[in-house]
C-alpha cells in the first residue's frame, strides 16, 4: 500500500488528502455543533413482535408520543387521533 501511494502523482495525493480533511471536519462539525438540548424521541418503531393490546390502549400511547414528539398538549394529541375519520372527529350534519 505504501509503495502505490508513492507511485501516484503529487496533485491526486494532494485531492485525497483534501477530501478526506473536509469529510473528517464535516463529521466533527455536524457531531459536536448540533443544536444542543433537543430530545430525540423513537416515533415510529416496527414492533418485534404483535401484542394484542386494546385499541384505546394503542390510542393513549400514540398520543403520548404526538405530545412528547411535537409538543402537543396532551389532551390535544388524545383527542385528535390521525386514524379516525374526520367524520368522526367533527359531526356533519345533513339539512
Amino acid at each position: 500500500m505504501h509503495k502505490l501511494w508513492k507511485r501516484l502523482p503529487f496533485l491526486f495525493k494532494l485531492q485525497t488528502s483534501l477530501l478526506v480533511a473536509a469529510m473528517f471536519a464535516t463529521t466533527v462539525v455536524v457531531n459536536l455543533a448540533a443544536p444542543q438540548g433537543y430530545e430525540r424521541v423513537a416515533f415510529a418503531i416496527p414492533a418485534a413482535e404483535h401484542v394484542n393490546r386494546p385499541w384505546r390502549a394503542e390510542v393513549e400511547d400514540f398520543g403520548d408520543k404526538v405530545s412528547r414528539a411535537f409538543g402537543v398538549r396532551p389532551s390535544t394529541a388524545h383527542h385528535t387521533h390521525p386514524f379516525q375519520p374526520a367524520r368522526l372527529r367533527r359531526p356533519i350534519s345533513c339539512s
